[in-house]
């Protein structure tokens, strides 16, 4: 277990140094990198200290060229579990994604390095449940309650945007904003609308980020899964005028290809030639970032 975290660890740099190479700037780290993350402290682990060393590495070398790093743990983090057990769990496991950021190096915890999790089950009662993870949240480590954000879902019966509001009531966590998801969860809103009420929740220091995916592509799957993701992405990507004031991650089969593909062939053909000063200052069309 120690060594394939350790060897986790040691492949980040390079993933990183690539991700430069092609001029890609925002890019989710795995939240696989510890077999079993919660279970144990790091420190236990006979290679820490060349994992220390590892990630040091590497967050050095993702702020020398401005490469903002994100995680999004899996479905099974659930802080508002109405199961005291299933709740301790999450915690120690979300933890461990911002311990990550921590031995990288960012010492000054923000939601530029953002852990992005989903509420979880309504457990028959959407406010209770809110409150409840509104109560554990509280519990958490000052530099992890500083890098939490929520996700709108994509089911009729999740949490939508307006759902998400309340919640930030509660707690100002951010809201990251998932715009195939609110095709099927748009509440009482128009994605217009979300969309500017989800960026409305960050702090003005840090650029939001959004979620971009498609459906397959084969309307076989469309039809048996429709809330999966295509392989690659077509857009337009419509970000309301607001493209040079978001980071875009993309969520696709087809990952980094598929970045490269939007990027350098689909994209252009939406929009004329930027002037040699706006091709300067545009931004968004290297930072997004391929994931499954």
């Amino acid at each position: 277990m120690s060594s394939l975290a350790l060897k986790n660890c040691r492949d980040l740099l390079p993933l990183l140094q690539w991700n430069h190479a092609h001029d890609i700037h925002f890019f989710r780290i795995s939240s696989q990198m510890f077999p079993w993350a919660g279970q144990y402290e790091l420190e236990e682990l006979p290679d820490f200290e060349d994992i220390v060393a590892a990630l040091s590495a590497a967050g050095e070398y993702a702020r020398s060229v401005d490469q903002r790093l994100t995680a999004h743990p899996p479905h099974f983090i659930k802080l508002a579990s109405t199961d005291e057990a299933i709740r301790k769990r999450s915690v120690a496991d979300i933890e461990v994604q911002s311990r990550v950021f921590d031995l990288m190096g960012y010492e000054k915890a923000s939601h530029w390095n953002k852990i992005n999790i989903h509420v979880g089950g309504a457990y028959g009662n959407k406010t209770r449940t809110l409150h409840r993870f509104s109560e554990t949240f509280e519990g958490l480590k000052d530099s992890t309650r500083a890098r939490l954000t929520v996700e709108n879902d994509d089911r009729p019966k999740g949490y939508s945007v307006a759902d998400l509001m309340i919640l930030h009531s509660l707690t100002r966590i951010p809201i990251t904003f998932d715009f195939f998801h609110h095709q099927f969860c748009p509440g009482a809103m128009t994605q217009k609308e979300a969309f500017e009420a989800a960026l409305s929740t960050w702090p003005t220091d840090v650029r939001p980020v959004v979620h971009w995916s498609e459906a397959p592509e084969c309307p076989q799957k469309r039809r048996l899964h429709p809330y999966g993701h295509s392989s690659f992405v077509y857009g337009p990507i419509e970000l309301f005028g607001r493209d040079r004031e978001v980071d875009v991650m993309l969520e696709s089969k087809a990952k980094e290809a598929a970045l490269l593909l939007y990027r350098d062939e689909i994209s252009p053909r939406y929009t004329t030639a930027p002037s040699e000063a706006e091709e300067e200052e545009c931004l968004w069309d290297s930072r997004v970032e391929g994931v499954v």
